[in-house]
């Protein structure tokens, strides 16, 4: 249930860029198992949607406009294609078309530059304290593991050599979309790729260098725990895919998070889990949005900046919309249909 979420927060934008100019076809997972109502009518995610609103600032909304002059843009992304997520439509176009610079998570030329640099020196992906991520999880636990990892063309011996942070991130998309490499383009590239057409400056907000410290950090016994809470669902996350996508669909924004982290009660409990969401929001939400932030704010003292992040940067206490306004900015969500 975790992958999906993650990449709603944009690690595995990595492989998204290299997918950028493949061909558009059809989505690799398949038409949704019914539509979005009666998705979004599940117990458990109607559960979800009602927390999300009542936890998060801004639960809803993926638009939003920034009063600067000219006005700026914050546009919340799903950074994977298909169902027509990818499609930037009309109102983001011409959003584009006025724009000064687009700012965005990475940009291609950032990420062309680290894929070169982690091919010569991938040691930082693997485990340096002798530790396994299976260590804590008995026989049943590792047998799972063990047929889940199958599904990723990864053995478990190989996967207890890799740091458990970067599983995570190999395991961001669901098995029908890792094998049918490369993934359809997602938004946030369709919207580069619309800046470069249009001749704006598109920039980026972080490095992958950045992204990777914030996936992996210097603890690894954080992504053990990580691993051993979400891996038992990792076999579902087609179907979730179709899940978070109706909400997405939706502008439900924090219901994403808050369906997957609801997952996992049965395997840490409550009280582990809302340990562990707190430390994870922490390091892949709100340090980052903090840093996000300070970049972006040269280009909207100049205005016309069409930012367009992972829509759970949005949300929140210290999301990017509550950011901006303890900025002095003005924001006002549009209603995007």
């Amino acid at each position: 249930m975790f992958r999906a979420g993650v990449c709603a927060l944009s690690f595995m934008a990595i492989g998204l860029w290299l997918a950028a100019a493949a061909p558009a076809r059809a989505d690799e997972c398949g038409p949704a198992p019914a539509p979005d109502a009666a998705l979004l009518a599940a117990p458990d995610v109607r559960e979800a949607r009602s927390e999300a609103r009542q936890n998060f600032a801004n639960a809803s909304g993926r638009l939003y406009r920034i009063d600067t002059e000219p006005p700026s843009y914050l546009v919340g992304t799903f950074h994977l294609g298909g169902a027509g997520l990818g499609e930037p439509g009309p109102l983001i176009e011409e959003m584009v078309d006025g724009a000064s610079a687009v700012l965005l998570e990475l940009d291609e030329k950032t990420v062309q530059i680290s894929i070169g640099e982690m091919a010569l020196n991938p040691s930082r992906i693997l485990r340096k304290d002798g530790r396994k991520f299976t260590d804590q999880m008995d026989a049943g636990e590792r047998d799972r593991a063990r047929k889940i990892l199958a599904e990723f063309n990864l053995t478990l011996d190989e996967a207890e050599l890799l740091r458990p942070g970067f599983i995570a991130a190999l395991l961001s998309l669901p098995p029908c979309v890792s094998n049918a490499w490369p993934p359809i383009p997602g938004l946030d590239v369709r919207i580069e790729y619309l800046a470069r057409e249009r001749d704006i400056p598109a920039y980026a907000l972080e490095t992958i260098d950045e992204q990777f410290e914030a996936l992996l950090g210097d603890d690894d016994s954080k992504g053990d725990r990580l691993l051993r809470a979400f891996l038992p669902y990792a076999d579902a996350s087609a179907d979730m895919l179709h899940v978070l996508r109706a909400l997405y669909r939706g502008g439900e924004v924090a219901a994403i998070w808050t369906l997957a982290m609801n997952k996992v009660d049965d395997v840490i409990g409550e009280a582990e889990r809302n340990q562990l969401a707190a430390e994870i929001w922490d390091d892949l939400v709100v340090k980052r949005n903090r840093r996000m932030l300070e970049r972006a704010m040269p280009y909207l003292e100049r205005g016309g900046a069409v930012i367009a992040v992972g829509a759970l940067h949005l949300v929140g206490k210290e999301g990017l919309v509550e950011l901006l306004r303890e900025a002095g900015f003005t924001v006002t969500a549009i209603p995007d249909g």
